[in-house]
């Protein structure tokens, strides 16, 4: 029987994880992504309004693919990192965390002034994610299906609650979000919290390096400060991805604490989902160090040490090829 509801999902611990984010081609798994929400934007000026206020160029949104965004503040600090994709009916669906979405459309509903611009959060529209490929159902023909590049490739299907249902009816097991978090985490993808908003520039979390950046566009929110770090230094933060053992859980914000100096907590953690009864994967903005590698404790100098591992792409800043950032 398959589990109905979102404490029956199968989570990343509950099996090997590689196996199902790396499935046979001919094969998928859905994943149930009850942890975003969709925001709307709509109306006339909708592309104009998305140009103006995100960190991306629409000019290279070539759909089916989704895009990576950052939302900023003036001084260049990450709002939200947003997953923008097309509407079939004309317009874009911002999909973020679900905890991210009152603040997020009250914002942007700050800047619509007198643009012919509608935002709205359906919440009759319900999205999932997919490994592999899942055949969906001849009958589910208002579902839009994007594309998400990164080391673990995968497909966001959004429509309204009835279809996705249809669909999930065809899956077994049916996955937990945290398989979609482990994938990002695992493709040094980031996200935003509302315990991690306006905390990182868009460098700090690698969006330059994971395609969430023009330095070609317009302006927007933050652009200044954005491209002043491109061209007139270099990120002194980087995200990096690591594993640690850990029982209870870990939240987005948490500090990475220098076990030699305590006082010092130069890491902070973006993401993270758990692996294993006590292990966890992470992604944390940590500082960028080739002469004197630090040591990170989660939460205290007397927490568990993180043991980083490679990110799938290198970081320009360190000329480090494999993209790791020491920290034992």
């Amino acid at each position: 029987m398959m589990p109905e509801s979102a404490s029956q999902r199968t989570r990343p611990s509950d099996c090997d994880f590689q196996t199902i984010l790396e499935p046979p081609e001919e094969t998928g798994m859905a994943i149930d992504l009850d942890h975003l929400s969709v925001i709307s934007i709509t109306g006339e000026d909708s592309e104009q309004f998305v140009q103006n206020q995100f960190s991306n160029d629409l000019r290279t949104l070539d759909p089916p693919c989704s895009q990576l965004h950052a939302y900023c503040n003036p001084k260049g600090r990450t709002l939200a990192v947003i997953r923008l994709l097309t509407k079939p009916s004309g317009g874009f669906r911002m999909l973020v965390p679900a905890s991210m979405v009152k603040g997020l459309e009250k914002r942007l509903k700050m800047f619509v002034l007198r643009s012919r611009v509608v935002l709205t959060h359906d919440e009759t529209e319900h999205v999932l994610g997919t490994t592999g490929t899942l055949p969906l159902p001849d009958s589910c023909t208002g579902l839009s299906t994007h594309t998400c590049k990164g080391h673990v490739p995968r497909t966001l299907v959004v429509g309204n609650r009835d279809q996705t249902a249809e669909c999930l009816k065809r899956a077994d097991p049916i996955l937990h979000g945290d398989f979609w978090k482990l994938a990002d985490i695992l493709s040094g993808i980031p996200q935003v919290y509302p315990q991690t908003t306006e905390t990182f520039i868009p460098q700090h979390l690698n969006l330059d390096l994971v395609d969430g950046i023009s330095f070609r566009k317009g302006c927007y929110p933050g652009q200044e400060i954005i491209a002043r770090l491109r061209y007139l230094g270099k990120s002194k933060q980087r995200l990096c991805i690591a594993t640690v053992q850990h029982s209870g859980d870990i939240l987005p914000g948490t500090d990475l604490v220098n076990p030699v100096q305590p006082e010092q907590r130069p890491g902070k953690v973006v993401d993270a989902a758990r692996t294993a009864p006590d292990v966890f994967h992470l992604s944390a903005v940590v500082p960028v160090s080739d002469t004197q590698p630090l040591r990170m404790c989660l939460g205290s100098a007397e927490g568990p040490e993180i043991a980083q591992i490679p990110l799938p792409y290198p970081l320009p800043d360190t000329g480090n090829p494999s993209g790791r950032i020491d920290t034992t």
